[in-house]
């Protein structure tokens, strides 16, 4: 068992209260043109970067094993997938409901055409999390985007083992 880095965990969790506090703050704004607290979590937008960093070191320390052994990447897709979908499915569709009930209603509504086939398409990229030129109907999903994408390349890492991740991560085949 793997030592367990106790502060970097807590400056994780600072760094992503700190993003939700700013997502909050921004949302607010965003929809309902007022702003919460001023200006106070403006900053906040730095714990993206600073999250994802400890993120990439802290995935990295727990599963550099499964990397070398190339075991356990089922498992890995799963925990991944079970951390980030589920909560965010939820919360994206009372998004969207709110927004649908609220289509037309105010100054910056989101236009949702729900009987076209580029609307579904962008409700499923959306609800999937795949990279789209527009923004998403719940705003801060783009972060998530990126985290799937980190993801998918660890789970590639883990198939393909560490001689070749490692090879690969160093010519910059798998940085994004």
């Amino acid at each position: 068992m793997k030592q367990k880095i106790d502060l970097l965990q807590a400056y994780r969790a600072f760094a992503a209260i700190l993003v939700v506090l700013f997502h909050f703050a921004g949302a607010i704004t965003n929809y309902f043109k007022t702003e919460m607290f001023g200006s106070f979590f403006q900053f906040g937008w730095v714990g993206v970067d600073f999250f994802f960093v400890l993120s990439g070191f802290i995935i990295t320390y727990i599963h550099l094993k499964d990397v070398k052994s190339k075991t356990n990447s089922t498992l890995f897709l799963k925990k991944r997938f079970v951390r980030i979908f589920p909560i965010y499915w939820v919360i994206s569709a009372i998004v969207l409901i709110a927004l649908l009930k609220m289509q037309g209603k105010t100054t910056n509504s989101y236009s949702i055409d729900l009987h076209s086939a580029s609307g579904i398409t962008y409700l499923i990229k959306c609800f999937l999390l795949i990279p789209q030129a527009g923004k998403y109907f719940l705003i801060q999903a783009w972060t998530l985007t990126y985290e799937v994408l980190f993801y998918a390349i660890f789970y590639i890492s883990i198939l393909i083992g560490f001689k070749k991740s490692s090879c690969c991560s160093q010519a910059g085949y798998l940085l994004f």
